[in-house]
């Protein structure tokens, strides 16, 4: 497993709101939350610094030139040889690193950063590649089911179409971006 924080998540915040009053976590019960819920509670979960050091990944890699190059490059292109030459200058070792969209010296469309460097850039639960965390997270969230209208079938050109706020809500959370 890549990530120790889901069980800290779920027992610092998560399992505190089980034993609150009338309910009570047991292996036979699985209790579940919304998912507003689960985003909040992480988002202030992240603002801790040895928190964002939970999310991070460790990499080991090797000197940049003990890498394969791939057919057709120049160079090695894969995230071991991109560390290699962005945190420790072609050298070898072993860094702590977080998945993000912002910042970064190694990676091409997903960028990864240090912890400092993601906390002096602010990065946002919004800016972290938080996939692995929430997928760990799953079997506590709660979907609701929407339900739609029936929808009219008209012919307009695609500048024109407008999109009714349900279809469009319901279309981000099977994205899983509501």
């Amino acid at each position: 497993m890549l990530f120790s924080s889901p069980k800290s998540i779920f027992s610092s915040g998560l399992s505190r709101n089980l034993t609150n009053g009338k309910t009570r976590f047991s292996l036979i019960t699985l209790e579940t939350f919304s998912k507003e819920f689960v985003y909040n509670h992480i988002s202030e979960y992240l603002k801790n610094k040895e928190i964002m050091q939970l999310i991070s990944r460790e990499f080991k890699v090797k000197p940049f030139n003990t890498y394969k190059i791939p057919k057709g490059k120049k160079e090695p292109t894969g995230i071991y040889s991109q560390i290699s030459r962005g945190y420790f200058n072609d050298g070898d070792g072993v860094i702590n690193l977080i998945k993000n969209k912002k910042i970064g010296n190694a990676g091409k469309g997903t960028l990864y950063c240090t912890v400092d460097e993601a906390i002096d850039a602010k990065l946002t639960i919004d800016d972290l590649d938080l996939e692995k965390l929430y997928n760990e997270l799953a079997p506590f969230i709660k979907y609701v089911e929407v339900k739609n209208e029936p929808k009219e079938t008209l012919a307009i050109p695609k500048e024109n179409v407008i999109i009714k706020k349900e279809d469009l809500l319901l279309e981000l959370t099977k994205r899983g971006l509501v």
